[in-house]
């Protein structure tokens, strides 16, 4: 749904979007990601598109090359600033949690075998 509202419905747009989120994707997750890495990675690329998108609307409506008529009026403008500020902030979130899980799985010792060997006398 980003996507397509991004893209404005163009599909090479679309197509473009998809494929540089495939590659965030493949960047972030890794070569082997566990389940829940698979999961915030997930979340950090759909809030770096949900952030793009609120940087791009709010770049249109603060351009000087935006007619007047075209601008949404400033109550609303602020509403979409509050917007992409909660939007950058769950970012950033899902980025700081990810590298908690990744750091938290770092110190996970391994499987450790304890083996009990019962010698009567």
């Amino acid at each position: 749904m980003l996507i397509g509202t991004a893209a404005g419905g163009d599909p090479l747009t679309e197509y473009a979007l998809s494929g540089r989120l495939d590659v965030m994707r493949e960047e972030i997750a890794g070569d082997n990601p566990t389940p829940l890495e698979f999961l915030l990675t997930e979340r950090v690329v759909a809030c770096w598109m949900l952030v793009q998108l609120f940087d791009v609307l709010m770049a249109g409506q603060l351009s000087k090359r935006t007619p007047q008529k075209n601008r949404v009026p400033v109550s609303y403008t602020l509403k979409m600033l509050k917007w992409q500020e909660s939007a950058n902030r769950r970012y950033l979130a899902a980025i700081r949690e990810l590298a908690r899980v990744r750091r938290l799985q770092a110190n996970t010792p391994g499987i450790q075998f304890n083996t009990q060997i019962n010698v009567r006398p």
